[in-house]
């Protein structure tokens, strides 16, 4: 049994937005997966009335519903952060066929550097005022996979990073390049290092790093408080 079957999480759409069994789980991700369900798992031991979570570049909002399925749907706040209108799509779908609710924004991280020549017709956002619009004293999760602006997210959660709001931070890393997404602990990408870095320089503890790009494509970094 998977995860998604595990928790009864309902699935219509792959992450490129294809039609996928009902039990989907991207066999890509496995590692990901189990660290997130582990992570959220020891947040529940905190026995909270509310739990938060982040999640950039949502997609198909998997994240954001396993969050909501191991915390119980009543017991948590998921914001969802998505500039493509078809994933965006995609999300609410999945969320309304498990019946469970979030904030959908159609909105981005800021970054003065367009990835692959695309412009977003959205506003931009940082994490510190997502934070504040929202009255999040500390955010149990923040999940990021917004190709490349992951350094961005970050310098833009400056006051939540140096006052510790936030618990636990998953971070995709993508390469810059097509020779870097052959990194390795030896030789990870520079995004992933810079990252790491910033996170490092907060006093945040490193929890998992995973530097190689095979996780569909990416590595991953896994820090807490």
């Amino acid at each position: 049994m998977n995860v998604t079957e595990k928790y009864g999480i309902k699935m219509k759409y792959n992450q490129f937005g294809d039609i996928v069994t009902e039990n989907f789980e991207d066999p890509d991700e496995k590692i990901a997966i189990d660290l997130f369900e582990k992570s959220v798992l020891d947040l529940k031991l905190k026995n909270k009335n509310v739990y938060s979570m982040i999640e950039l570049g949502s997609n198909f909002s998997y994240y954001s519903m396993l969050f909501k399925k191991i915390l119980e749907p009543d017991e948590s706040l998921s914001i969802l952060l998505e500039p493509y209108d078809k994933y965006m799509k995609t999300g609410k779908e999945h969320f309304e066929i498990n019946n469970l609710e979030g904030v959908f924004l159609k909105e981005r991280i800021y970054n003065p550097i367009p990835w692959c020549d695309i412009t977003f017709d959205c506003p931009s956002t940082t994490i510190d005022d997502l934070l504040e619009r929202y009255g999040i004293e500390e955010l149990d999760v923040l999940h990021s996979d917004i190709d490349k602006s992951e350094e961005y997210a970050l310098i833009g959660a400056k006051n939540s990073l140096e006052n510790k709001k936030i618990d636990t931070i998953f971070i995709m890393t993508h390469p810059d390049s097509i020779e870097e997404s052959y990194s390795t602990h030896e030789n990870p990408t520079k995004l992933h290092i810079k990252c790491k870095t910033i996170l490092l320089d907060y006093g945040y503890n490193l929890v998992y790093d995973h530097p190689e790009c095979d996780l569909a494509g990416d590595g991953m970094l896994v820090f807490k408080k």
